[in-house]
């Protein structure tokens, strides 16, 4: 398993979905219009950080993703995705 930190837009897509859904951003379950943005945010995130560090990979899954509070504000600017990948 792999874990990545990412942040800005995609840190606040993924806190939104995953207030979206009682199954976080799982794309499959709870309001698609709120998910779904939070799923693509998370996978080009994954992809980036495959590409970038020359990863020769055929597939991934993202397991979980959870946004950091960095301010002590309900706000994150930061949010943590765990993948594997093949």
């Amino acid at each position: 398993m792999t874990t990545i930190t990412a942040t800005g837009i995609t840190a606040a897509l993924i806190e939104r979905a995953n207030n979206a859904s009682f199954y976080g951003i799982k794309k499959s379950f709870g309001d698609l219009t709120e998910t779904a943005p939070g799923w693509i945010a998370a996978e080009n995130a994954c992809k980036k950080y495959l590409v970038d560090n020359g990863i020769c990979w055929n597939s991934f899954y993202i397991i979980k993703a959870r946004t950091i509070d960095t301010t002590g504000t309900p706000v994150p600017y930061k949010a943590e995705i765990d993948f594997s990948y093949d």
